[in-house]
């Protein structure tokens, strides 16, 4: 130790400093260290929990030292000075000076310039990343050491010595990082140079993992010794690169002289002897090239047996090739038994097998060669080579089907293999004739390594990934080289290489050939190239102008117009540069398929587009094309020859029935709707129905708004308020308490505005003034504060006493007691003592949680105004100044709240007045009495009823079974009359039922029908049983399908829940012909193909297949007991077990909750995730994970107590490896599974324990599965299924090494179930780690036959990860929530 530096003492004896008295103490790092934070977090807080050990001047550590710092793990040592640490230094966060030690692991340190100086490590120094296949950046260091060994850390940032020597594992094309030649040994080739001692055995020559024995070479190193294989020396590299130089540009003679230098430098070194071989072999030098490969051979590691001896083998081939079958056999037999452990591709030595066939051929030894043979095709059956040899033997058996057959495969392979066996005893037509050459007789024996300049960096980057050009020195990279390789590379759009090319180096041509390939490749053309030209040639392009790839001096008013013509988005417009021109080009590219209207297009925007753009004419959405809109075009482009043309593709007849891209919305525009066409436009069920918001007022009429509130009753706020009676605003809250706003102010009854007040209190902005109340108000302003803005001046007072005396532990009481003085002044005359009073309480109350002070300068100046009131205007000025506020009193008032507004809220009134001929529906009926209404036979109902087709199918589907439901409950007899009552009426059910008359036995209506009443509202409801017709809608709380024959109802069904309900004998039944609205279908036993059913219609389905994903239902549809995730528990029985078919709604339950107003849905489950969660099952099943995890979250987002969704992101995370990430969302899953549902796997657990195993975390991946098991305890089938718990948990047990309980574990998933394959193929694991080898060996076998990936054996795997990708860490969560779009709908006409 030098003797200035200070010794480190025990570390508990010095203070620490915080990460903000490190930067005040070491500015620059802060600076130098932006990156080093995670995501938005700053340096500072990103360490804000490190305690720092500052140590000022030159400091050394010693070996006791560094085990106190190793105890001490949480500590980190700040060294302002050098550093000189007898070892490998520990804890370590930043040094200004130099470091001096033994060995380094860079991986230690936490900032990227963690070192002032240098680090001198004389041993050696490590970095090895943690997590395979995800490669790191260094920290920036400047190293010099003997040895370097990096493993998933990209090395090339780093200034390292060039003498220093690298071993890197992980990552393949790691020496393109380096401009100038060193040693660098990457994956496999290290063998050939580190001593046996220091390396495993490589599994196979692509292993990417460490295969260093860092202990021993750390000792071997410390102790003097070398490290590198016996005779290999270093100093043979720049003879191998010069080598490696000449083969690529073909000189390999020089080559051959070159690697021969390399071997008498280094005679121990198999690729040098290999080169020599190599060179030889590739002119025809096969008896040359023998000896050398022989020599290559020996000097092959003989304890790497998962790697190829390709020498052996090649030697084998020379000996073929000369004639020498016994020297070919004993060659080709050395490189098969030294591949002993070979497990990657065994088809790399099926080559071996064929060449001692070959040689057995020679030999005319067929038996032997038959074997050799047959072995080959068994691991390669491809093999052209393979296939030619048995093609000859058959031939010399004379079995010539047999040898045409295999030379046939052979030619597949490579049409060379077509050579006649006649003339060929093998293959020698696939190399040169054998020759011998004299390369070292010749002037110029020694070989010279080739001048790197542009020729070889040509010829190099011919073969080479064109971002390698980063290698080539930059006055070498000329506009010639850079040219050819942008040519050469001219298969894709990608030119991110050009990030390599000098500026100098850009020319015209390479700019158009870049934004010829994709015009987002401007943006890497320097900017003095970029003109108009260049932008003309990509505006022209397929993919338009994009703003954010321009210079920004090249952005004006013409170039943006021109990008937004080409489809640029108007956001990325400058806003100084953005008009209604702009806005007008935008027009172009909204598409006739938009939903609705971009909030910009206003009416002069469209019009102008009309006016200036014949395209706009087919890109504005044909809801929005008006009169006047179709006036202006046929003013503007009525003249043009396509005119009829055009007004012809967006008339009536273009819309198409049964084609979902015609429907009316999209098609035809809107001036040419009238009342019928709207009908048949919205009756459409091919998903193409015009919907209520894309039907203008002015295109409203009483049908058509009838048609609007039956098909989609959520959609009140679209119909004008002349089309809309209160009844449908009472049934439209009681659905939709929520939403007071889409009621029309006139029908805000007080019952309406109760209900809505009731559910949302925050709604009071929507309640009419009038009906304001104490109680509305005190609620609203506890849901919302802000609503105290809302309550009437009149009720001020009393609205804050309350609040203040009842609930002021919910709310600020100092802001409550302003509200209240200010009340008192709003009273009728005001009250200034009552305000003062609680004016002077915020003023001068002591601070506490109650009075933090926000209130005091505004209690003041209200206290002023009081006083200003009160015409003391001295004292007024006192407290106004004293606040601090410098507003007068003049003005000072206190306004009502704003009326609500029906163009507020309701989109319906926004537009111009509607029509003047309008008249409002008519009134229902209440039926008290079947007395003196018209009695019809059968044969005069059939006169007045034409088209009633009762109990027949219209347009019946493929049957569903061979039952059906077309007669209802009971049929009137033939002689039976009929009572018929007009228009629309309103019966209770029970009269309905109870009113039996020996004169009639059913009812016809002409109209609407509404069952009330108690009974209405149950499925077991029989008054339906009377009903034998319904010519317009039928109403009721709940009704059972059943009981209604097929086309009973001309109309809609509406209800709150319908039934279908079958006996349980497994037979499936089609459910009547109806048309159904209902806000839930329950269906047991039946099949629903014959319904036209409500697209919002939530359906649940119990019986045989899950046959609804045939039939594209639109509806949220849960089949079999997916009902437990969406259900709420009292509405959903115990499922008895998993395989159970039985009913398990709770009907009674469900009804007196609909008919209350309540959900029956789940916590935190809303309906408005289902599309979603349906597009992220599809995506799953494409394997689009990323797309179905992105559509899962948004499902969560929408619905965050939907467990499917949260089970369906971690399943997304798991199928692409990134475990950790997935842990979280299926330990969510598993806390939403509903606890009582035992007999149901909770598969969130389940797939935690995995996720858990796969990252090492044994004690938690127990415990989850024990969770899992737990749950399933007291289920029946408790002991006959949930095997897949004890499987997890048994490979956890395995995994950290508890083989007894392991054992126990997956002999309880297999009693469970006998087919899982997993779980014998662990149990194996168990055995064969026991020595049960036998029994090991007979499971894997029953593994590897049921599954054929669990063919790899127990001495290559411990556990089940290689099923399953590597540990990663996914950027899917960077994707804002709000881009997430569903999938386009599918081609319906495909």
């Amino acid at each position: 130790m030098n003797a200035n530096f200070t010794a480190l003492g025990p570390v508990s004896g010095y203070p620490t400093i915080t990460i903000a008295d490190f930067i005040a103490h070491f500015p620059h790092v802060e600076t130098n260290e932006e990156a080093a934070g995670d995501g938005d977090y700053a340096f500072s807080d990103y360490h804000a929990d490190v305690s720092i050990i500052l140590l000022t001047g030159d400091v050394f550590i010693s070996q006791e030292r560094l085990k106190d710092l190793h105890e001490n793990f949480h500590l980190k040592l700040a060294v302002d000075g050098n550093l000189h640490v007898d070892g490998a230094p520990a804890n370590l966060f930043y040094v200004s000076g130099d470091v001096f030690c033994t060995s380094v692991d860079l991986a230690i340190f936490d900032l990227h310039e963690p070192v002032g100086g240098a680090i001198t490590a004389s041993d050696c120094a490590w970095i090895v990343g943690e997590e395979p296949a995800l490669v790191l950046d260094p920290p920036l260091v400047r190293l010099e050491t003997p040895y370097l060994f990096a493993c998933w850390y990209r090395v090339g940032p780093m200034a390292l010595s060039p003498s220093t020597v690298l071993f890197i594992c992980g990552e393949w094309r790691y020496s393109g990082a380096f401009a100038e030649p060193r040693a660098v040994f990457i994956g496999a080739p290290m063998v050939f140079v580190l001593d046996q001692r220091f390396l495993w055995p490589f599994e196979h020559a692509t292993a990417n993992e460490p295969q260093w024995r860092k202990g021993e070479i750390e000792g071997a190193l410390r102790a003097g010794e070398d490290i590198l294989r016996k005779e290999v020396s270093i100093a043979s590299v720049p003879f191998a690169q010069g080598a490696a130089d000449a083969i690529l540009l073909g000189d390999y003679r020089n080559a051959y002289l070159l690697h021969k230098q390399a071997a008498a430098v280094s005679q121990g070194d198999y690729t040098a002897w290999c080169g020599m071989a190599d060179a030889l072999f590739s002119q025809g030098a096969f008896a040359q090239a023998l000896p050398v490969y022989q020599q290559a051979s020996a000097l092959f590691p003989d304890n790497q047996t998962g790697m190829i001896n390709e020498a052996a083998q090649n030697a084998a081939l020379c000996a073929v090739r000369c004639g020498d079958p016994a020297t070919a056999v004993r060659m080709a037999t050395l490189a098969i038994g030294h591949a002993t452990t070979l497990r990657e591709d065994p088809s790399e030595l099926s080559f071996a097998y064929e060449l001692r066939a070959e040689a057995y051929l020679q030999m005319n030894d067929l038996a032997l060669a038959e074997a050799d043979l047959t072995h080959a095709l068994a691991i390669d059956p491809g093999t052209g080579y393979g296939n030619w040899l048995m093609g000859a033997l058959h031939c010399r058996r004379d079995e010539l089907a047999l040898a045409a057959a295999c030379q046939g495969r052979a030619v597949a392979v490579n049409s060379a293999f077509a050579a006649p066996y006649a003339s060929h005893a093998g293959i020698d037509f696939l190399y040169p004739a054998p020759v011998d050459v004299d390369w070292t007789s010749q002037p110029g024996s020694a070989g010279v390594a080739p001048v790197r300049d542009e020729a070889f960096w040509g010829v190099y980057l011919r073969y080479e990934d064109p971002n390698q050009i980063r290698r080539v020195p930059v006055e070498l990279r000329t506009p010639a080289l850079c040219m050819a390789v942008l040519e050469q590379y001219s298969w894709g759009p990608n030119v991110s290489f050009t990030q390599y090319f000098p500026d100098a180096a850009f020319t015209r041509e390479m700019a158009e050939n870049m934004v010829r390939r994709s015009p987002a490749n401007i943006a890497d053309v320097p900017a003095r190239l970029v003109d108009a030209a260049l932008l003309d040639l990509v505006a022209n392009s397929g993919h338009g102008l994009r703003l954010s790839h321009l210079p920004p001096h090249m952005i004006d008013h013409a170039v943006c117009l021109r990008a937004v013509m080409g489809g640029e988005d108007l956001a990325q417009v400058p806003p100084e540069l953005l008009d209604d021109a702009m806005r007008a080009a935008a027009v172009l590219h909204i598409g006739v398929h938009a939903s609705e209207l971009p909030a910009w297009a206003t009416k002069p925007v469209l019009r102008l587009a009309v006016a200036t753009y014949k395209q706009a004419l087919d890109s504005i959405p044909c809801f929005a094309f008006d009169r006047d809109l179709y006036e202006l075009a046929h003013a503007t482009w009525g003249v043009d020859a396509d005119w009829p043309e055009i007004v012809a593709r967006h008339g009536q007849a273009a819309c198409l029935d049964d084609n979902f891209w015609t429907g009316a919305a999209r098609t035809c525009w809107r001036v040419f709707w009238d009342e019928a066409f709207i009908l048949r436009q919205m009756a459409r069920t091919d998903g193409a129905h015009l919907r209520p918001e894309h039907i203008a007022p002015e295109c409203m009429t009483r049908k058509v708004a009838e048609a609007c509130l039956a098909q989609h009753p959520d959609c009140l706020e679209c119909i004008p308020a002349i089309w809309i009676s209160q009844s449908a605003c009472e049934r439209f809250i009681a659905a939709y308490p929520k939403r007071l706003g889409s009621v029309p102010v006139a029908m805000r009854t007080a019952s309406i505005c109760a209900a809505a007040m009731e559910a949302a209190p925050g709604q009071l902005a929507l309640v009419p003034i009038a009906l304001r109340s104490v109680a509305f108000c005190v609620a609203a302003v506890r849901a919302d504060s802000a609503c105290a803005d809302e309550v009437p001046n009149a009720l001020m007072r009393a609205v804050f006493a309350i609040l203040l005396e009842q609930h002021g532990d919910e709310l600020y009481r100092d802001w409550l007691t302003m509200r209240r003085g200010d009340g008192a002044l709003c009273a009728e005359p005001p009250d200034i003592d009552l305000a003062l009073a609680d004016f002077h309480t915020v003023a001068e109350a002591p601070a506490s949680a109650d009075f933090d002070g926000d209130e005091i300068a505004e209690a003041q100046w209200m206290i002023g105004y009081c006083h200003h009131l009160r015409g003391m205007h001295a004292e007024a000025a006192l407290w106004r100044e004293k606040s601090g506020f410098e507003e007068g009193y003049d003005e000072m008032g206190f306004d009502e709240p704003v009326a609500p507004c029906d163009a507020d809220a309701r989109p319906a009134e926004r537009d111009a007045a509607l029509s003047p001929t309008a008249a409002p529906q008519q009134a229902v009926r209440r039926i008290t009495s079947f007395d003196g209404f018209e009695r019809l036979s059968p044969d005069q109902l059939e006169e007045r009823f034409p088209d009633a087709c009762v109990g027949e199918r219209r347009d019946p589907q493929e049957p569903g079974s061979s039952c059906s439901t077309d007669n209802g409950a009971c049929w009137p007899d033939s002689d039976a009359l009929i009572l018929f009552l007009p228009g629309d009426v309103m019966i209770d059910d029970r009269l309905l039922q109870h009113s039996a008359d020996p004169g009639w036995t059913h009812i016809v209506v002409e109209g609407d029908l509404y069952l009330e009443g108690r009974d209405a509202g149950v499925r077991g409801a029989r008054g339906i049983d009377r009903v034998y017709f319904v010519g317009g809608d039928l109403h009721a709380r709940s009704l059972d399908l059943t009981r209604i024959p097929s086309n009973a109802v001309a109309g809609r069904i509406v209800t709150d829940c319908a039934w279908l309900w079958a006996e349980d004998d497994c037979a499936m039944r089609t459910a009547p012909e109806l048309r159904l609205d209902a806000g839930f279908l329950f269906a047991w036993f039946y099949t629903v193909n014959d319904m036209t059913i409500s697209p919002d219609t939530v359906i649940f389905i119990l019986g045989n297949d899950d046959y609804c994903d045939d039939m594209g239902l639109p509806n949220p549809v849960f089949q079999w007991h997916e009902d437990i995730y969406v259900l709420a528990e009292p509405f959903v029985c115990i499922v008895e077990e998993e395989r159970s078919d039985t009913n398990g709604w709770v009907d009674t339950a469900i009804e007196q909750a609909l008919a209350r107003g309540e959900s029956i849905l789940r916590h935190g489950v809303d309906m408005a995730c289902y599309p979603y969660h349906r597009a992220a099952q599809a995506q799953a099943s494409a394997r689009e994970h990323r797309s179905a995890y992105l559509l899962h979250k948004k499902s969560a987002a929408t619905s965050p107590g939907f467990y499917p969704s949260w089970l369906g992101m971690g399943r997304a995370l798991f199928n692409a490896g990134a475990y950790e990430q997935a842990l979280d969302m299926f330990i969510q899953a598993g806390t939403l599974f509903p606890a009582e549902q035992t007999a149901i796997d909770n598969r969130g657990y389940e797939l935690a324990s995995l996720s858990a195993v796969y990252l090492g975390r044994f004690e938690d991946a127990i415990a989850w599965a024990t969770l899992s098991i737990a749950h399933n305890e007291d289920a029946e089938d408790a002991e006959e299924a949930h095997g897949y718990a004890y499987r997890c948990r048994g490979e956890a047990h395995l995994l950290a090494g508890s083989l007894d309980l392991a054992f126990a574990d997956l002999q309880e998933a297999l009693k469970r179930d006998r087919y899982d394959w997993t779980s014998h193929w662990l149990l194996g694991q168990v055995h064969y780690q026991r020595g049960e080898h036998e029994r090991a060996r007979f499971l894997h076998g029953a593994a590897a036959r049921g599954a054929r990936y669990f063919a790899p054996y127990y001495d290559t795997r411990s556990g089940t990860a290689f099923l399953y990708p590597a540990p990663c860490q996914l950027d899917w969560d960077q994707v804002p929530l709000d881009t997430v779009q569903l999938p386009p709908a599918p081609d319906h006409d495909q």
